[in-house]
């Protein structure tokens, strides 16, 4: 018997969120995520890098919401989006480099350099 595959992994509050008519004004990490097609836990990534900004001045442990016009100018703007993906990107090799303390692989994957300076 064929396994299944599962088409579309997507939560059903993503789903319901992104079949929205008209988005609300102000988004938390995940909506913002899920309009971008990031995960929520590289927004944080995204801010650090400015390519998002929350709104007001958040502490650090607060919980952050951001501009729906902001975030829709980034999804609009492929040059940016192409940059912000890149950094996430680069942000987890090295990240996964430094935790495997593997400098030779690091190289290879061209993990070193900026992107290790970009934490």
């Amino acid at each position: 018997m064929p396994s299944k595959i599962k088409t579309n992994s997507a939560s059903p509050e993503r789903q319901q969120f992104l079949n929205l008519r008209n988005f609300p004004a102000r988004l938390d990490a995940s909506e913002a995520a899920w309009l971008l097609g990031f995960q929520a836990h590289d927004i944080p990534i995204l801010v650090e890098k400015s390519f998002l900004k929350p709104l007001g001045s958040p502490t650090r442990n607060a919980q952050k919401y951001f501009s729906n016009a902001d975030v829709l100018e980034l999804y609009s703007d492929t040059r940016r989006l192409d940059r912000a993906t890149r950094a996430v990107m680069d942000h987890w090799r090295s990240k996964n480099c430094r935790k495997r303390r593997n400098s030779d692989q690091c190289a290879r994957s061209g993990a070193t350099g900026e992107a290790m300076s970009s934490l």
